[in-house]
């Protein structure tokens, strides 16, 4: 009978042994992967001793070194891309700035319809290109946001000012509502996203017509519709409208080049919200941004 207690306590210990001593082998493991994922460049990879690792710990730092590689070489073709971006921003600026200065000076002597035609066209050209610097920026993820508090109703004011000359130019009234006080967001280019709405539903609105800003709460975003007159937009061209210089069936000789709404799309989803569009009644972009 002691003989089999004795035997029953020494598999006892020895169970015990074999549990602690895998748990001090789990430990150690998790504790060398801990540091393995630490690991914040290739060249630290390439100075962890791999003679102290496990199998399983070296498959790790395998994998951790081909991911720092991969995001490195990201980052340098992201400081190229914002690099070539600057380059061409500013060497198409010069030429054009020369241009219309030259055109200003043939313009004090000279009173020429075609002067006229030329600096629309330097204005238009100066404009797409700035807007094609922009969109490459947001494609690119070279873009950083400075979220802050901004007061909603303000901002409104500030875009419907904004917007006053192309408002009278057609006889628009524009109205808007908004209980709602302030939101965390980017000033800068939500203002750039939400007047690309505004300036598209003035461009598409019929003369002596209204807009309506309509501010509203769901239950996790703001909702910001803007709501306007003109020729219905078909069900097929919802989506098709965000895209890159794409003009709509109703555009005609209305005056853009399409990518307003392509920036304003990214921009809203680069925050964390969206657009959608519908024209059942009448035509509705709705912007939504978390609360």
């Amino acid at each position: 009978m002691e003989i089999l207690v004795l035997f029953l306590v020494i598999i006892i210990i020895g169970l015990i042994g074999f549990i602690i001593k895998e748990r001090i082998g789990i430990r150690k493991i998790t504790d060398g992967m801990d540091s393995i994922f630490e690991l914040k460049s290739a060249s630290d990879v390439l100075n962890y001793d791999e003679t102290m690792l496990s199998k399983l710990e070296v498959k790790a730092l395998r994998f951790v070194k081909d991911n720092l590689d991969v995001k490195s070489k990201l980052e340098v073709e992201q400081e190229m891309i914002q690099s070539l971006i600057g380059d061409i921003s500013h060497q198409t600026k010069t030429p054009i700035s020369n241009i219309s200065i030259y055109t200003e000076l043939l313009a004090e002597k000279y009173d020429d319809e075609y002067i006229d035609i030329l600096k629309f066209e330097i204005e238009k050209l100066s404009f797409l290109i700035e807007s094609l610097v922009k969109a490459s920026q947001l494609e690119a993820n070279l873009i950083q946001l400075n979220f802050e508090e901004v007061n909603i109703k303000e901002m409104l004011e500030n875009l419907i000012k904004k917007s006053k000359a192309n408002l009278n130019e057609k006889s628009i009234n524009i109205k808007y509502n908004t209980a709602f006080k302030t939101l965390n967001i980017d000033r800068k280019w939500t203002e750039e996203a939400v007047f690309n709405l505004i300036d598209n539903g003035i461009k598409y609105s019929k003369a002596e017509s209204d807009i309506d800003i309509v501010v509203s709460d769901t239950t996790n975003y703001l909702k910001i519709d803007i709501v306007s007159t003109g020729d219905k937009i078909a069900e097929g061209e919802y989506n098709k409208l965000f895209q890159r210089f794409y003009r709509g069936r109703n555009a005609g000789s209305k005056q853009g080049v399409g990518i307003g709404l392509f920036l304003s799309r990214k921009i809203i989803e680069l925050q964390g919200g969206y657009i959608i569009v519908n024209s059942r009644e009448q035509n509705v972009f709705s912007v939504f941004l978390p609360l």
